[in-house]
């Protein structure tokens, strides 16, 4: 009897060192190794391909479609030709042409916003 006590004393302590060394683990995942992806959709208002550069990043979309940067800013082309860039995207991930060219949502009659559009016809 006393045998089967202490084969289950030493089974319980195996099993409690085991549990408490897998707590102590370190399988963390350190965030500041985390790089956060700058996403959203840019609202093309013609139906070309526009490229868009971030840091080492190249890339291309068309209307609607999401882009991912892991950094700002993050500048829009349309051949060799820059459209502007953005430093922020809005909490509903959408990116207009106003946005690109730094004026307000608002303001749709910008003389700016014009060239935007005759450019991306």
């Amino acid at each position: 009897m006393k045998k089967i006590k202490l084969i289950a004393y030493l089974f319980s302590v195996v099993v409690g060192t085991q549990l408490i060394l897998m707590g102590c683990s370190n399988n963390e995942v350190n965030i500041s190794q985390v790089t956060p992806n700058h996403e959203g959709y840019l609202v093309n208002i013609s139906n070309d391909v526009i490229e868009y550069r971030c840091g080492d990043k190249v890339a291309v979309i068309e209307d609607g479609e999401k882009f991912s940067c892991p950094s700002f800013p993050i500048t829009f082309y349309i051949d060799s030709l820059a459209l502007g860039e953005i430093n922020s995207i809005h909490g509903d991930g959408y990116v207009f042409p106003q946005d690109i060219i730094s004026v307000d949502n608002s303001n749709i009659i910008d003389k700016s916003i014009n060239h935007i559009k005759v450019a991306l016809r």
